[in-house]
């Protein structure tokens, strides 16, 4: 993880417009290893709601809202489904870096994962919650 830096995001849609934008006819050849890769990523930020399908409304349900990551990038836990049956594209820096750990994310140590949710917190303007008395 590069200290400092900030987390490099990648497949954080907010509309159909975003994903038809980005979405291919046929998949490119560095789906299936990219896809592998994006399912191993360490989840850091979890909720228990789901995630639509932003371009048919009728696919229902397609993942748990999670937040991914590999110690340098962020994605959420819907972008595999997208690069699955959108073929959305994916940047070329985040590809080579798959293809540098030969499409298998990283193991993350505790501090490393913790370090990620706190300079998630940090570019989100997100402030420390005050204690709350019951």
């Amino acid at each position: 993880m590069t200290q400092g830096r900030p987390l490099k995001e990648a497949g954080f849609f907010e509309t159909a417009d975003d994903v038809a934008a980005t979405s291919r006819s046929a998949a490119p050849e560095w789906a299936s290893s990219a896809v592998r890769y994006l399912e191993q990523g360490q989840v850091f930020l979890a909720s228990p709601g789901w995630e639509d399908d932003l371009l048919d409304e009728q696919a229902g349900p397609i993942a748990q809202f999670a937040l991914r990551t590999d110690g340098e990038w962020i994605w959420p836990n819907s972008l595999a489904y997208y690069v699955t049956n959108y073929h959305v594209e994916l940047p070329a820096e985040f590809l080579d870096r798959m293809a540098a750990h030969d499409w298998v994310a990283p193991e993350l140590d505790q501090d490393v994962v913790d370090e990620v949710c706190r300079r998630h917190r940090d570019q989100q303007g997100f402030e420390d919650a005050a204690p709350v008395d019951f």
